[in-house]
Protein backbone atom coordinates (compact mmCIF):
# COMPACT_ATOMS: atom_id res chain seq x y z
CA UNK A 1 0.00 0.00 0.00
CA UNK A 2 1.50 3.38 -0.51
CA UNK A 3 0.79 4.67 2.61
CA UNK A 4 3.13 1.81 4.11
CA UNK A 5 5.62 3.12 1.84
CA UNK A 6 7.30 5.99 3.39
CA UNK A 7 7.12 6.80 8.01
CA UNK A 8 6.50 10.09 10.01
CA UNK A 9 8.74 11.14 12.57
CA UNK A 10 7.36 13.73 15.03
CA UNK A 11 10.10 16.51 15.16
CA UNK A 12 10.06 18.25 18.33
CA UNK A 13 13.36 20.51 18.11
CA UNK A 14 11.75 22.39 15.32
CA UNK A 15 9.65 25.46 15.70
CA UNK A 16 8.06 27.90 13.70
CA UNK A 17 7.92 32.10 13.41
CA UNK A 18 4.98 33.35 12.06
CA UNK A 19 5.73 36.26 10.22
CA UNK A 20 2.05 38.42 9.08
CA UNK A 21 1.38 41.82 7.57
CA UNK A 22 1.26 43.89 4.09
CA UNK A 23 5.27 44.48 4.97
CA UNK A 24 6.37 41.47 6.09
CA UNK A 25 7.83 40.29 2.42
CA UNK A 26 10.16 44.10 2.87
CA UNK A 27 10.98 43.43 6.73
CA UNK A 28 12.38 39.95 5.73
CA UNK A 29 13.91 40.91 2.56
CA UNK A 30 15.52 43.88 4.95
CA UNK A 31 16.55 41.34 7.88
CA UNK A 32 17.60 37.83 6.26
CA UNK A 33 20.26 36.69 4.34
CA UNK A 34 17.92 35.65 1.49
CA UNK A 35 14.86 37.18 -0.20
CA UNK A 36 12.04 35.58 1.11
CA UNK A 37 10.21 33.31 -1.56
CA UNK A 38 7.29 35.43 -3.52
CA UNK A 39 3.82 33.50 -3.30
CA UNK A 40 3.28 30.79 -5.43
CA UNK A 41 7.12 29.98 -6.33
CA UNK A 42 7.06 27.14 -4.31
CA UNK A 43 10.46 27.55 -3.09
CA UNK A 44 11.21 27.76 0.57
CA UNK A 45 15.09 28.52 0.78
CA UNK A 46 17.07 29.40 3.52
CA UNK A 47 18.22 32.06 4.90
CA UNK A 48 20.20 33.27 8.12
CA UNK A 49 19.49 36.45 10.72
CA UNK A 50 22.97 38.14 11.58
CA UNK A 51 24.16 40.24 14.47
CA UNK A 52 26.62 43.85 12.71
CA UNK A 53 29.00 41.54 12.90
CA UNK A 54 28.07 38.94 10.68
CA UNK A 55 27.54 36.25 12.67
CA UNK A 56 24.41 33.98 12.51
CA UNK A 57 21.83 34.34 15.44
CA UNK A 58 19.35 31.80 13.94
CA UNK A 59 18.97 29.83 10.65
CA UNK A 60 15.68 29.53 9.20
CA UNK A 61 13.54 27.75 6.57
CA UNK A 62 11.25 30.86 5.06
CA UNK A 63 7.66 29.09 4.05
CA UNK A 64 5.46 31.56 2.20
CA UNK A 65 1.96 31.20 2.37
CA UNK A 66 -0.79 33.75 1.66
CA UNK A 67 -0.80 35.49 4.89
CA UNK A 68 2.71 35.53 5.53
CA UNK A 69 5.67 33.61 6.13
CA UNK A 70 6.78 30.83 8.60
CA UNK A 71 9.78 30.98 9.30
CA UNK A 72 11.12 27.03 10.91
CA UNK A 73 13.80 27.06 13.42
CA UNK A 74 15.17 25.49 16.20
CA UNK A 75 12.94 25.49 19.24
CA UNK A 76 15.95 26.55 21.79
CA UNK A 77 15.97 29.96 19.80
CA UNK A 78 12.08 30.37 18.62
CA UNK A 79 11.27 33.01 22.11
CA UNK A 80 14.75 35.11 22.38
CA UNK A 81 14.55 35.36 18.36
CA UNK A 82 11.17 36.28 17.84
CA UNK A 83 11.82 39.18 20.44
CA UNK A 84 14.88 40.19 18.81
CA UNK A 85 12.93 40.55 15.70
CA UNK A 86 10.58 42.57 17.15
CA UNK A 87 12.97 45.50 17.96
CA UNK A 88 13.36 45.98 14.16
CA UNK A 89 9.81 46.40 13.33
CA UNK A 90 9.29 50.19 14.41
CA UNK A 91 6.43 51.57 12.14
CA UNK A 92 5.82 48.90 9.37
CA UNK A 93 3.16 46.78 9.19
CA UNK A 94 4.45 43.71 10.19
CA UNK A 95 3.60 41.27 13.14
CA UNK A 96 5.62 38.66 14.72
CA UNK A 97 4.06 35.91 16.82
CA UNK A 98 5.46 32.19 18.21
CA UNK A 99 3.58 29.98 16.34
CA UNK A 100 2.40 28.07 19.23
CA UNK A 101 -0.32 25.56 17.83
CA UNK A 102 2.22 24.57 15.30
CA UNK A 103 3.98 21.12 14.78
CA UNK A 104 7.04 19.59 12.16
CA UNK A 105 7.07 16.16 11.26
CA UNK A 106 9.67 14.71 8.32
CA UNK A 107 8.49 11.85 5.99
CA UNK A 108 10.71 9.29 5.77
CA UNK A 109 11.75 7.35 2.68
CA UNK A 110 9.87 7.12 -0.58
CA UNK A 111 7.21 9.43 -0.03
CA UNK A 112 6.44 9.69 -3.60
CA UNK A 113 3.64 7.15 -3.44
CA UNK A 114 1.98 8.19 -0.24
CA UNK A 115 1.97 12.47 -1.70
CA UNK A 116 0.36 11.33 -5.02
CA UNK A 117 -2.19 9.78 -3.50
CA UNK A 118 -3.09 12.41 -1.83
CA UNK A 119 -2.77 14.97 -4.43
CA UNK A 120 -0.26 16.78 -2.60
CA UNK A 121 2.17 17.86 -5.78
CA UNK A 122 6.03 18.27 -4.42
CA UNK A 123 8.21 18.92 -6.76
CA UNK A 124 11.11 16.73 -6.57
CA UNK A 125 14.14 19.75 -6.43
CA UNK A 126 15.26 20.52 -2.60
CA UNK A 127 13.49 23.13 -1.16
CA UNK A 128 10.19 23.00 -3.13
CA UNK A 129 7.66 23.05 -1.28
CA UNK A 130 3.12 22.81 -1.49
CA UNK A 131 0.93 24.43 0.52
CA UNK A 132 -2.15 21.67 0.50
CA UNK A 133 -5.03 22.58 2.91
CA UNK A 134 -3.44 23.78 6.15
CA UNK A 135 -0.01 21.86 5.83
CA UNK A 136 3.03 23.35 4.16
CA UNK A 137 5.25 20.51 2.70
CA UNK A 138 8.91 21.07 2.00
CA UNK A 139 11.21 18.41 0.90
CA UNK A 140 14.49 18.51 1.48
CA UNK A 141 16.01 15.46 -0.24
CA UNK A 142 14.35 12.90 -2.58
CA UNK A 143 13.68 10.33 1.03
CA UNK A 144 13.14 13.73 3.41
CA UNK A 145 10.09 15.51 3.32
CA UNK A 146 8.94 17.89 6.42
CA UNK A 147 5.69 18.71 7.13
CA UNK A 148 4.16 21.98 9.26
CA UNK A 149 0.89 22.46 10.47
CA UNK A 150 -1.41 22.85 12.94
CA UNK A 151 -0.92 20.36 15.80
CA UNK A 152 -4.08 18.20 15.91
CA UNK A 153 -3.27 17.87 11.66
CA UNK A 154 0.40 16.43 12.08
CA UNK A 155 -1.52 13.95 14.85
CA UNK A 156 -3.80 12.43 11.86
CA UNK A 157 -1.24 12.59 10.14
CA UNK A 158 0.33 10.63 12.49
CA UNK A 159 -2.14 8.04 12.79
CA UNK A 160 -2.44 7.35 9.36
CA UNK A 161 1.43 6.54 8.19
CA UNK A 162 3.94 3.70 10.43
CA UNK A 163 6.09 5.87 12.97
CA UNK A 164 9.58 6.67 12.29
CA UNK A 165 12.47 8.09 14.60
CA UNK A 166 12.95 11.71 14.79
CA UNK A 167 17.21 11.03 15.17
CA UNK A 168 16.26 9.19 11.32
CA UNK A 169 15.47 12.44 9.99
CA UNK A 170 18.20 14.33 11.87
CA UNK A 171 20.82 11.50 10.30
CA UNK A 172 19.37 12.43 7.35
CA UNK A 173 19.94 16.09 7.76
CA UNK A 174 23.69 15.50 8.78
CA UNK A 175 24.39 13.38 5.82
CA UNK A 176 23.01 16.30 3.69
CA UNK A 177 25.29 18.69 5.27
CA UNK A 178 22.47 20.79 6.71
CA UNK A 179 23.58 23.03 9.87
CA UNK A 180 21.40 24.52 13.09
CA UNK A 181 21.28 26.86 15.15
CA UNK A 182 20.45 26.11 18.59
CA UNK A 183 20.83 28.33 21.06
CA UNK A 184 24.70 27.02 22.38
CA UNK A 185 25.53 28.48 18.73
CA UNK A 186 24.06 31.63 18.03
CA UNK A 187 26.79 34.15 17.14
CA UNK A 188 29.83 31.97 16.78
CA UNK A 189 30.13 31.94 13.11
CA UNK A 190 30.05 33.46 9.76
CA UNK A 191 27.39 31.95 7.10
CA UNK A 192 30.42 30.88 5.53
CA UNK A 193 31.65 28.68 7.83
CA UNK A 194 28.25 27.09 8.01
CA UNK A 195 28.71 26.62 4.47
CA UNK A 196 25.33 28.78 3.38
CA UNK A 197 27.03 30.16 0.64
CA UNK A 198 26.95 26.66 -0.81
CA UNK A 199 23.60 25.53 0.25
CA UNK A 200 21.53 28.85 -0.99
CA UNK A 201 21.45 30.13 2.15
CA UNK A 202 23.03 33.63 1.70
CA UNK A 203 22.20 35.97 -1.87
CA UNK A 204 25.40 38.20 -2.53
CA UNK A 205 23.50 40.26 -5.03
CA UNK A 206 20.61 41.70 -2.57
CA UNK A 207 20.29 44.44 -0.96
CA UNK A 208 21.15 45.53 2.92
CA UNK A 209 21.03 43.61 5.63
CA UNK A 210 22.31 43.43 9.19
CA UNK A 211 26.45 42.41 8.65
CA UNK A 212 26.12 42.16 4.99
CA UNK A 213 29.75 44.23 4.35
CA UNK A 214 31.61 41.68 6.82
CA UNK A 215 30.06 38.52 5.22
CA UNK A 216 30.54 40.26 1.65
CA UNK A 217 34.26 41.38 2.77
CA UNK A 218 35.01 37.38 3.63
CA UNK A 219 33.10 35.46 0.39
CA UNK A 220 35.40 38.68 -1.74
CA UNK A 221 38.98 38.11 -0.24
CA UNK A 222 38.48 33.93 1.06
CA UNK A 223 39.18 34.95 4.24
CA UNK A 224 37.04 31.94 5.73
CA UNK A 225 39.64 29.56 7.05
CA UNK A 226 36.64 27.19 9.07
CA UNK A 227 34.14 25.14 7.11
CA UNK A 228 31.01 22.71 8.29
CA UNK A 229 32.07 19.43 7.93
CA UNK A 230 31.05 15.99 8.33
CA UNK A 231 32.80 13.09 10.80
CA UNK A 232 31.58 9.74 11.95
CA UNK A 233 33.03 7.64 14.44
CA UNK A 234 32.46 3.65 15.81
CA UNK A 235 31.28 4.79 19.38
CA UNK A 236 27.69 5.49 19.93
CA UNK A 237 28.41 8.20 22.56
CA UNK A 238 26.43 11.90 20.83
CA UNK A 239 28.68 14.70 21.63
CA UNK A 240 26.56 18.29 22.29
CA UNK A 241 26.50 20.73 20.09
CA UNK A 242 28.72 23.70 20.71
CA UNK A 243 31.46 21.05 22.67
CA UNK A 244 35.00 21.03 21.31
CA UNK A 245 36.73 18.91 18.94
CA UNK A 246 40.24 18.48 19.51
CA UNK A 247 43.44 17.68 17.85
CA UNK A 248 46.19 15.23 19.24
CA UNK A 249 47.23 18.09 21.64
CA UNK A 250 43.65 18.75 23.13
CA UNK A 251 43.59 21.76 21.35
CA UNK A 252 40.61 23.09 20.11
CA UNK A 253 39.75 23.22 16.26
CA UNK A 254 36.52 22.75 15.94
CA UNK A 255 32.90 22.89 17.37
CA UNK A 256 30.41 20.53 17.02
CA UNK A 257 26.98 21.87 15.22
CA UNK A 258 24.74 18.53 15.60
CA UNK A 259 25.37 14.88 15.99
CA UNK A 260 22.90 11.61 15.75
CA UNK A 261 23.50 7.87 15.73
CA UNK A 262 23.75 5.77 12.84
CA UNK A 263 24.07 1.85 12.61
CA UNK A 264 27.92 2.44 12.96
CA UNK A 265 28.07 4.30 15.66
CA UNK A 266 27.80 8.34 15.60
CA UNK A 267 27.81 11.00 12.63
CA UNK A 268 28.58 14.53 13.09
CA UNK A 269 28.79 18.21 11.67
CA UNK A 270 31.41 20.41 12.92
CA UNK A 271 32.87 23.45 11.71
CA UNK A 272 36.89 22.89 11.71
CA UNK A 273 39.71 24.81 11.11
CA UNK A 274 40.60 23.97 7.32
CA UNK A 275 44.31 23.76 8.30
CA UNK A 276 42.99 20.81 10.78
CA UNK A 277 41.40 18.55 9.23
CA UNK A 278 43.77 15.72 7.81
CA UNK A 279 45.57 15.38 12.16
CA UNK A 280 44.06 13.09 14.25
CA UNK A 281 41.25 14.51 15.50
CA UNK A 282 38.39 13.85 18.48
CA UNK A 283 35.72 14.97 20.26
CA UNK A 284 36.01 16.44 23.57
CA UNK A 285 34.06 13.76 25.48
CA UNK A 286 36.11 11.05 23.72
CA UNK A 287 39.75 12.14 23.17
CA UNK A 288 40.76 8.27 22.90
CA UNK A 289 37.81 7.44 19.87
CA UNK A 290 39.31 8.79 16.70
CA UNK A 291 36.61 10.82 13.86
CA UNK A 292 36.87 9.98 10.40
CA UNK A 293 36.20 12.46 7.64
CA UNK A 294 33.01 11.82 5.17
CA UNK A 295 32.20 13.06 2.51
CA UNK A 296 29.14 15.83 2.10
CA UNK A 297 26.72 15.42 -0.91
CA UNK A 298 28.19 19.12 -2.28
CA UNK A 299 31.99 20.41 -2.93
CA UNK A 300 33.85 22.68 -0.43
CA UNK A 301 36.94 24.66 -2.56
CA UNK A 302 40.40 23.76 -1.37
CA UNK A 303 38.68 20.26 1.05
CA UNK A 304 38.99 17.02 -0.56
CA UNK A 305 37.11 14.24 1.28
Amino acid sequence: MPEAACRLASLPSLSAIAVTGADAAGFLAAQLSQAPPEPGTGRAPLAAWHDAKGRVQALFRVIGHEGGYLLMTHGSVVDEVTTSLRRYVLRAAVTIDVSADSACAALLGDSAPWLAENGIELDIEAGATAIEGDVAWLRLAPALVHAVAATDTIEQLAARLPGGPAAAAELAEIRLGLPVISAELRGQFLPQMLNLDLLGGVAFDKGCYPGQEIIARAQNLGTVKRRLLRFTRDDGTLPAPGSELQDVARTAVGTVVRAARSTCGIELLAVIRLDAVRGPLATEDAPDLPLSVAGLPYTISGVDV
